[in-house]
């Protein structure tokens, strides 16, 4: 027995070195199950697979993710490539389905165009992020597959060729969906150039709380707020808006947050309503600091939530200028007809008497007559 002693302590020796050197050597460690499986240049583990700036032109990288070796994931974020056209079929590839997928990060990929198809895979997606792609088309309700989407992000989702019209367009065509989008919270459509949008295409999104429109090219917007009971945020920052759409201030809207800084507002009558409204009640109102008139130049550069309703009459200021206008455009009128008049020889000639001199001369001819009649007469 004590003759086999040494040899159990140089056998218990050599594993705890080879455990020691297993330890702190990375040759010694193993992949984990995601690691191993993890498209390269991407970082993976079990919940969350994410893939910056790969430069792919296809999608292959999807393909790679899995249900059996990422039964719990969560989190897909794959930005930084050119991925064009999505395919009209499953982005992950046969019937494979992330059951727990609940965030879809496909920003920075210049899509241009996917169908309902594409996001079959992802049947449990509550956050979906589009940002700045070339999106210039979608197939019929392309978010059909995604009941439970809470917020849509679309900033700069649209390719630059797309007119605002087609983009307003391109909006109604997503929003159309057999699930009638009941989880969705918020839309938001930052900076894609748009001008108008249809005042019935929100009607079908009942729960939606935030609508963020900032950084468009809206000079008005006329939605049915009939159609947005739940809406609470709205954001208007950074657009064209002159006048504030009266849809916010004269009922219908219950709106507990809203930013329309960064507009030339024009604190003329047409904008007294709403400016009362807004230093009525100031503490729904963001970013008061950037929500400033741009005219008229008495008032160019002064925050709106800095005038005096009170003592400040918009529209008798806008009435006086308006009256002095309509003055002169009256007397420009009667200048312009009298010189047609007296050029066309319209109007009679009057006898004119001018000065001292003209005085004189008919003196002279009076006089003239006179010593005239009293010359003697011979027979």
């Amino acid at each position: 027995m004590y003759s086999k002693l040494p040899y159990y302590i140089f056998i218990t020796l050599f594993f705890a070195i080879q455990n020691s050197f297993a330890v702190r050597s990375p040759k010694f460690e193993l992949k984990t199950q995601y690691e191993a499986s993890c498209f390269p240049k991407c970082t993976c583990n079990q919940t969350t697979v994410e893939c910056k700036n790969l430069n792919e032109i296809k999608t292959d990288v999807f393909e790679h993710i899995l249900p059996k070796i990422w039964p719990e994931l969560d989190t897909v974020s794959i930005t930084g490539n050119d991925l064009g056209d999505l395919p009209n079929e499953n982005l992950f590839g046969d019937r494979n389905r992330h059951l727990r997928l609940t965030l879809l990060d496909l920003s920075d990929n210049d899509i241009r165009s996917f169908s309902a198809e594409t996001f079959f895979g992802a049947p449990k997606v509550q956050f979906l992020y589009l940002r700045n792609n070339e999106i210039t088309s979608v197939g019929s309700k392309p978010f059909d597959y995604m009941p439970l989407i809470r917020v849509i992000d679309l900033t700069a989702g649209f390719a630059e060729g797309v007119s605002g019209k087609k983009k307003g367009e391109i909006i109604g065509d997503m929003l159309e969906s057999g699930h009638h989008f009941k989880q969705l919270q918020e839309l938001i459509l930052n900076a894609n150039g748009l001008i108008k949008l249809d005042s019935e295409m929100f009607c079908t999104l009942e729960n939606l709380g935030r609508l963020i429109l900032a950084d468009n090219l809206f000079e008005s917007l006329d939605l049915n707020v009939k159609c947005l009971p739940s809406l609470r945020h709205l954001d208007l920052r950074n657009n064209r808006f002159e006048i504030v759409p009266a849809m916010i201030y004269k009922g219908g809207l219950d709106l507990n947050a809203i930013d329309i800084s960064q507009n030339p507002l024009k604190c003329d009558c047409k904008m007294e309503e709403f400016i009362k409204f807004a230093n009525d009640d100031s503490t729904i109102f963001l970013d008061q600091g950037k929500t400033i008139c741009k005219a008229p130049t008495e008032l160019a550069g002064k925050g709106i939530f800095e005038i005096d309703t009170e003592t400040t009459n918009l529209c008798q200021r806008g009435s006086r200028l308006l009256h002095w206008i309509i003055l002169i455009l009256i007397a420009g009128g009667c200048f312009y007809v009298y010189r047609h008049l007296r050029r066309a020889g319209k109007l009679p000639r009057m006898p004119t008497v001018f000065g001292y001199s003209q005085l004189k001369s008919n003196d002279e001819m009076n006089n003239n007559y006179n010593s005239s009649n009293n010359q003697p007469a011979f027979v």
